[in-house]
């Protein structure tokens, strides 16, 4: 049996493009929300003796059916291996050399986790700013091109009116296409980035006692932190 911090740690859908790129936001996340401010609300009528039994009943369906909707975001969203995952986690959990450490280790991972998350939206981010520039620049090249045309129509003297019409939007043009959207931004290039969150979740198992690499590259790839290759 998966504890549930670590059972939380399995799935991987809020990382993946597919989700992050689906507009409008799905339902479920809505009655994820609703679902964290009652199970909140029942933790503490669980403190009050005389509610404390009808409580905790509440709180294991709730429990059910967030996994239920949990599941669901997975399978349409996730890596399509969470049953493989969630066997390979079993497996590293039922390690004695692990059990004394748990509960480090599972805040471990899930430090590493939103390092990665925040990380991996913030260059999503930065990938539609790319994307967005480069149409932009092809309008904008396109539209110099016909103004460089305008500007060498033979002119009247004096200028009319469509010559100063024209005279402006050149320089307006000229002035915003040497301006760059994305500078500043935190993804200089597409590719494969770096990954510092996997160096420093190797440090921190490594330091509450997880020794071998092996050890800690399954843990990685059963929270869905690296991802997953079949042995």
């Amino acid at each position: 049996m998966i504890p549930e911090r670590f059972y939380e740690l399995l799935f991987t859908f809020q990382t993946r493009a597919t989700f992050l790129n689906d507009i409008p936001v799905p339902p479920h996340l809505e009655e994820l929300a609703r679902l964290a401010s009652l199970q909140a609300l029942t933790h503490r009528a669980a403190s009050q003796p005389g509610l404390r039994a009808q409580a905790e009943q509440q709180l294991v369906l709730i429990s059910q059916y967030r996994r239920t909707l949990l599941r669901a975001l997975e399978a349409k969203y996730g890596d399509r291996r969470f049953d493989e995952r969630k066997l390979l986690l079993e497996s590293c959990l039922a390690d004695h050399r692990l059990r004394k450490s748990i509960d480090v280790i599972c805040a471990v991972l899930e430090k590493a986790k939103e390092q990665r998350r925040a990380v991996l939206v913030a260059w999503r981010r930065t990938d539609q700013h790319r994307n967005r520039k480069e149409q932009v620049d092809i309008v904008f090249r396109n539209l110099l091109k016909w103004l460089e045309k305008a500007q060498k129509l033979p002119r009247t003297e004096p200028p009319t009116d469509l010559d100063h019409k024209v005279n402006a939007l050149w320089a307006s043009v000229t002035v915003m296409f040497a301006q760059d959207p994305t500078t500043g931004l935190r993804r200089p290039k597409r590719g494969h980035q770096p990954e510092p969150w996997l160096l420093w979740a190797h440090q921190q198992l490594r330091s509450v006692g997880v020794t071998r690499k092996k050890d800690r590259q399954d843990l990685l790839m059963a929270v869905g932190i690296t991802p997953y290759r079949p042995s």
